[in-house]
């Protein structure tokens, strides 16, 4: 029989890294994701729409690309809230990239169709 408070597999564990704990918390795939959300963390990418003029077709040709923007700064970031603001800027970043890609794509296509409308060769 087990003593009060100890669980099957030994002491219940109590504290705020109780719930944290488990093989994904102390594990190589933490310091992974620690790793990626650190190179991610505080960047949005933003699409970016630039003109420029063609020779060939004598048009004005607009164009979309990604621009990476850094919105924040982590310093002196320590213990679990690290790793909690570490994981939602990743995932903040990995959000704008899959957003402003589409809006990227989809806009190259509407201005490339648009300059073949217009283009006069």
């Amino acid at each position: 029989m087990n003593a009060p408070g100890a669980g099957p597999n030994g002491p219940l564990r109590a504290g705020p890294r109780a719930a944290l704990a488990g093989p994904l918390y102390s594990g190589p795939w933490t310091r992974l994701a620690i790793f990626m959300a650190a190179g991610l963390a505080g960047c949005v990418v933003l699409p970016r729409t630039t003109a420029v003029y063609d020779q060939d077709c004598h048009v004005e040709a607009r164009h979309m690309e990604l621009e990476s923007q850094q919105v924040l700064s982590l310093v002196g970031c320590r213990n679990e809230g690290c790793v909690a603001v570490l994981v939602a800027a990743g995932a903040v970043a990995a959000a704008s990239a899959v957003v402003s890609g589409t809006i990227v794509v989809t806009g190259n296509v509407v201005y490339w169709f648009e300059k073949q409308g217009r283009c006069v060769r």
